[in-house]
């Protein structure tokens, strides 16, 4: 458990920022099956700042983790042959994207339903390798246990999961929910699931080679024991936000039922990160 908690910073990051970048996702659904008028594609728009200041609080959570300036530009220097250096490089594209995408909503240049299918569609596969490029941040042969395609599949799961619940969020704050209802927001609600269902099966996938890894030096099978609280309290509070994510689409128009379901959604996949984290048991351990 002592690893999980020395990794708040990159826990916190590797939760929140996928959410906010999962949005998009969530978005170029909505504009592939809803039906919106001008007018709340306007206001749609303007309130997809959200998804992108939520990405933001998740990069400022990881800030504690680089000590000083050099390591930053350390990063910058191993583009290509650092996965850290492709994470942080791929959050980055993601996010000019985002910003150059909602700059030309705001100003009106999306009113072209194809345009917009496009533009949307580009951030949103920003997004996902995003996602996938967190992953395989941690897959390193040094770390047997992250060293699988469990490791991306968990951050996708978490972006796909807490990214409809955020997209939802930035519809309903725009008073465009209701141009989601034929059929979109089954959509949403369907991605929403899959992503919890993947981010459990990766979890407990995590967990049980982390159970099973054999240690010179760590205790394994105690290390497994004291993370079963956060892998049970994931559950729970994924169930909790899978049942809050399918009445948020379907229901939609509740502000605050949103944001209580995207609570409870960070909470549970923060759990599983810890859960990922604790099961630091390299070559050497």
């Amino acid at each position: 458990m002592g690893m999980a908690l020395h990794e708040l910073p990159l826990a916190l990051f590797t939760t929140i920022a996928p959410i906010g970048a999962g949005a998009f996702v969530a978005l170029f659904i909505a504009f592939l099956k809803g039906n919106f008028t001008a007018a709340k594609l306007k206001a749609v728009d303007k309130y997809t700042i959200l998804p992108i200041f939520v990405a933001l609080v998740g990069m400022a959570c990881s800030v504690p983790h680089l000590t000083n300036a050099n390591n930053a530009v350390n990063v910058l220097n191993t583009i290509g042959s650092s996965p850290l250096a492709n994470e942080m490089t791929a959050f980055g594209v993601f996010l000019v994207l985002a910003c150059l995408y909602w700059i030309i909503g705001v100003a009106g240049g999306l009113k072209n339903h194809g345009f917009r299918l496009v533009c949307s569609g580009i951030v949103a596969v920003a997004a996902l390798v995003f996602a996938v490029f967190v992953g395989f941040a941690y897959a390193l042969p040094t770390q047997p246990v992250w060293n699988t395609l469990w490791t991306p599949a968990q951050i996708v799961g978490i972006e796909l999961f807490g990214g409809m619940v955020m997209g939802m969020i930035v519809l309903i704050s725009a008073n465009a929910d209701a141009c989601v209802e034929d059929g979109a927001d089954n959509a949403l609600a369907a991605v929403a699931i899959v992503g919890f269902v993947l981010a459990c099966l990766a979890t407990c996938v995590i967990w049980y080679l982390g159970s099973v890894a054999v240690s010179p030096v760590l205790d394994v099978a105690a290390n497994a024991g004291s993370l079963v609280v956060f892998l049970v309290l994931f559950i729970i509070f994924g169930i909790i936000g899978v049942v809050c994510a399918f009445f948020t689409a379907k229901i939609g128009s509740l502000s605050l039922l949103g944001w209580a379901s995207l609570v409870v959604i960070i909470v549970a996949c923060f759990f599983a990160r810890l859960v990922f984290y604790g099961m630091q048991i390299g070559i050497g351990f």
